[in-house]
């Protein structure tokens, strides 16, 4: 059992699943953190915004004057494990179709992604089945929702370098692309961070 799994693992689907789940991980953060730090820039407030989330999971309970900690925490959890999902679903379970695409395919297929996720959770997922919370929907505009999905699968093109990164292929000949996409991604949060800071203020 164990050295079945250990094949599995190691196996062509195994490392694509591997790097979705990596993948995941980096995109769901990411557009967490840009979240955070450019709430203040579309006249959002960020607690609430993370509290709203929350009341997908914890129901109307989840709303309060001063939102807490717990709340909020809850909110970026659910937030970052919708991310993570939707990473997985289309690196792993669409593999067949995703699973070798280049970085530039996925640069322009990303935004189209971003647009059916976001549209799925705000029309679907949240207000009908399987969460039925209206007050999302009522609460957050879809277009907010929409710019988060578009940041979190700004990451997608990087699937080919993670690839080969689990897969053990060394050098990748997707490293020249990686660090200029994901060195340009770590500038967008610290410009928006920069852009929030009032005049005069260092």
């Amino acid at each position: 059992m164990r050295r079945n799994l250990r094949r599995l693992w190691s196996s062509g689907a195994g490392i694509t699943w591997r790097a979705a789940m990596l993948l995941g991980l980096l995109s769901s953060t990411f557009s967490t953190l840009v979240s955070q730090v450019t709430a203040a820039r579309i006249g959002r407030d960020a607690a609430v915004d993370w509290m709203v989330v929350a009341t997908i999971p914890l129901r109307d309970g989840a709303l309060q004057a001063d939102p807490s900690w717990p709340v909020i925490l809850a909110g970026i959890l659910f937030h970052q494990w919708a991310d993570f999902s939707w990473a997985l679903v289309f690196f792993g379970l669409l593999a067949r179709w995703t699973g070798r695409l280049g970085p530039w395919t996925l640069v322009l297929i990303a935004p189209a992604w971003a647009l059916l996720t976001s549209a799925t959770e705000w029309l679907v997922l949240v207000p009908m089945l399987p969460f039925r919370q209206p007050i999302f929907a009522l609460e957050q505009p879809y277009w907010i929702g929409f710019l988060v999905h578009v940041t979190s699968a700004s990451l997608y093109p990087l699937f080919p370098y993670l690839r080969d990164a689990v897969a053990g292929r060394r050098p990748s000949p997707h490293r020249r692309f990686a660090a200029g996409w994901g060195g340009g991604a770590l500038l967008r949060p610290a410009r928006a961070s920069e852009l929030r800071r009032p005049p005069g203020v260092r």
